[in-house]
């Protein structure tokens, strides 16, 4: 495990240990310049250790990079013994390193997929997206969508400076510089929404098969963990259908009627919490989920999948 202290490594730990993932060593990596010894899972202290040299994963089976894509890139290009499960590439339009993820790709490609030694991992929110259209059955239609990013999106650094200006801001002294952008008690458009708009549309079409007309726009809110999905299918593409087909589709937790679900709801579950509601002009949906357990999921369905003898059921 790479980058074992962040906030989908950790999850990503504390799954290895839950579901029984068969090992016979588990060996916890962070960056050299972390100062940390031990990380915390499920009230037991777990050892890490700096990642000084990619060779330091040769003789593993599986490897998983959950650290930016400039460390994974380093390790990618080594090429060290191990099967790579690669999440840094969740923001980046799909290249020559094939993406896959739990019910839109089957185990039997996940196998193919494998015998390159490198899986990607999707962006959660373009596995969520490519998950609900294919559910719906939509294929070439027109699909809006407001992808809601808390700061965990960006790490645990982003979080802790969400809660230091909420902090100085009931304080009154909060003070932003003028090339910085407040994050305490605001919405705004992501920064970088064109690069990871482009690089989820992409990823949904790959994961679908299929081009989708996807009108994709990104938000930053003031939440610390979390994703939030509004969705809208027009009329034309959508069918009153839907609630069935919404409830049979996998990793999908379909609200009642008048049940509505927060992102904080989402915490801890592994399914995409979604209610629906159709309205003259089309569907109406709001989706919320665990970004980081979400991720640390498919990262770990991904390896069951690709290595013989270790697959257990998963939704």
């Amino acid at each position: 495990m790479v980058g074992a202290t962040g906030a989908v490594g950790s999850q990503l730990v504390e799954l290895l240990i839950e579901r029984g993932f068969p090992f016979s060593e588990l060996r916890l990596f962070v960056s050299p310049e972390s100062a940390e010894a031990t990380i915390e899972i499920n009230e037991q202290s777990y050892p890490v250790q700096p990642l000084n040299d990619p060779a330091d994963l040769r003789g593993f089976d599986v490897a998983f990079l959950a650290v930016p894509s400039s460390a994974a890139g380093d390790i990618i290009r080594a090429r060290p013994d191990p099967l790579l499960i690669d999440l840094s590439t969740a923001a980046k339009v799909p290249s020559d390193i094939p993406i896959a993820a739990p019910g839109l790709t089957s185990r039997e490609r996940v196998v193919d997929l494998g015998r390159q030694m490198i899986i990607a991992a999707a962006h959660p929110a373009a596995e969520a997206i490519a998950g609900i259209v294919k559910a719906l059955g939509t294929t070439s239609s027109f699909v809006g969508v407001t992808l809601m990013l808390s700061a965990s999106s960006r790490g645990k650094d982003e979080v802790a400076d969400l809660i230091s200006q909420s902090v100085d801001l009931l304080n009154a002294r909060l003070d932003v510089e003028e090339d910085e952008t407040q994050m305490a008690f605001n919405v705004f458009l992501d920064e970088q929404e064109a690069e990871l708009g482009a690089a989820i549309s992409a990823q949904v079409e790959q994961l679908l098969g299929h081009p989708v007309k996807l009108a994709l726009r990104v938000v930053r809110i003031p939440a610390l963990h979390g994703q939030a999905l509004a969705i809208f299918v027009p009329a034309a593409n959508a069918d009153n259908g839907f609630r069935d087909k919404l409830s049979a589709a996998p990793g999908i937790l379909l609200l009642e009627d008048d049940d509505t679900a927060g992102m904080i709801d989402a915490m801890g579950q592994e399914a995409l919490c979604v209610s629906a509601k159709f309205v003259p002009s089309g569907l109406a949906l709001w989706c919320v989920f665990d970004n980081a357990r979400r991720a640390a999921m498919s990262a770990v369905w991904l390896a069951e999948s690709a290595m013989p003898g270790t697959a257990s059921l998963i939704n």
